[in-house]
């Protein structure tokens, strides 16, 4: 089963883990070396270093890691962070960043942002793939967002009933929303088979199913 997004991904061993790296600083954690699993790497909006300079040099670092898939995660947050002004500033000139890098995909952390931070996307003109991670929102944003062909979902808490996804869900474009999501665990102990337990009683497949078409999903994703 793949996690595709999880700052632990020692906790699922038998399965592909897509490691979120936001402390650049610091090197990969032992489990992500040893098992050369992919990982992520971005400029996430509640440590943005002292100038944006700096953070270039950060992700420059890790991009030329053979284990590097993509940007993120960097994004907005109205409720933590610094200004946010600020916030827009890094995430405007992240997204630059990776369409001039041609990095295939953006993973995207929005909290009370999702316009803004697409906004941004279509504002540079990125190309590539953008993932909204641990995504939270009501019918009406999510089928605004299915609009468009490069946006995809990652979910983690929404599956435990957090926010109006699970609550509106028959006012989505189901068929079409079901063709662009990945499940997560983000920073949360609970195992990535009970995150596709959830998918699965939401849209009544088999876990097995699921996994299946994930994991066909992340591969054209990441290659």
């Amino acid at each position: 089963m793949i996690d595709f997004h999880t700052h632990h991904p020692e906790r699922n061993p038998q399965g592909i883990s897509l490691f979120c790296h936001t402390d650049l600083l610091k090197d990969l954690p032992s489990f992500v070396l040893e098992k050369k699993s992919p990982f992520c790497a971005g400029l996430h909006p509640w440590f943005l270093p002292s100038s944006w300079e700096e953070g270039l040099r950060r992700l420059e670092k890790w991009r030329s890691h053979p284990q590097f898939l993509g940007l993120g995660e960097c994004g907005l947050d109205r409720v933590r962070g610094p200004e946010f002004s600020l916030q827009l500033e890094f995430l405007e000139r992240q997204i630059h960043w990776a369409k001039e890098e041609s990095i295939p995909f953006v993973v995207l952390h929005s909290v009370r942002s999702i316009p803004e931070c697409f906004g941004v996307i279509k504002k540079v003109n990125f190309p590539g793939k953008v993932i909204f991670h641990d995504y939270i929102a009501n019918a009406e944003q999510t089928n605004q967002l299915l609009n468009h062909p490069q946006v995809y979902f990652s979910l983690g808490r929404a599956l435990e009933g957090r926010g109006k996804l699970l609550k509106e869900f028959d006012l989505i474009d189901k068929a079409l929303f079901e063709k662009r999501l990945f499940v997560e665990t983000d920073d949360c102990e609970i195992p990535i088979s009970e995150r596709y337990h959830q998918l699965s009683q939401l849209l009544g497949r088999t876990t097995a199913q699921l996994s299946q078409d994930i994991t066909s999903r992340f591969e054209q994703l990441t290659h």
